[in-house]
């Protein structure tokens, strides 16, 4: 199994640091598509026995809050659904839209569903680990992190986890696109 936890594709200039600005006017987002496309292949043929699960995230998300909020007439068009536009399907990747447990009693989310950030994701992941009863893989903060958590009373109980895997992101690029939008 692998399980891809969200923003495969920055998908930038259609964001909402890049409204009004040049990015969205100079558009990449067709090179960004493509080359999360070869990302995923390149993944699939590493493992082409894999189950592969994607969680749905912001980011692959700005695409579709984007023909809601400027182009309406376009949300029956199925080519520009994520499993369409990044070729899921044909790579036999499963796109997951809600929380998913992959594995029992481990639950796949990206982690904008749980309001995870850089400064509280390690209390709100281990908040959602004792809510659910689940162990958590998410997303979304950019940043690794590994929170164990004892779920019981009196030494009795379970031992659950708040995995975030971090990212891949080259974060001087990051800094140069979209206004700056991360910085420092």
């Amino acid at each position: 199994i692998i399980c891809l936890t969200g923003d495969e594709s920055d998908n930038s200039a259609v964001g909402r640091w890049a409204r009004g600005m040049q990015e969205e006017f100079e558009s990449n987002l067709q090179a960004q598509i493509d080359e999360t496309i070869d990302w995923l292949t390149d993944i699939r043929e590493a493992a082409p026995n894999a189950r592969i699960y994607m969680a749905h995230s912001n980011h692959m998300n700005w695409i579709t809050k984007a023909i809601e909020t400027r182009l309406p007439g376009f949300q029956t068009l199925r080519a520009l659904l994520p499993e369409n536009l990044y070729d899921l399907d044909a790579l036999e990747i499963e796109y997951k839209r809600e929380l998913f447990e992959f594995l029992p009693n481990f639950l796949l989310g990206h982690g904008h569903q749980w309001e995870l950030t850089s400064k509280s994701h390690r209390s709100k992941g281990i908040e959602q680990v004792m809510r659910t009863g689940c162990s958590i893989l998410a997303g979304h903060v950019h940043q690794a992190a590994l929170e164990t958590v004892f779920i019981g009373y009196e030494g009795k109980g379970e031992q659950k986890v708040y995995v975030n895997p971090g990212c891949m992101m080259d974060f001087s690029k990051a800094m140069e696109s979209n206004g700056g939008y991360i910085s420092g």
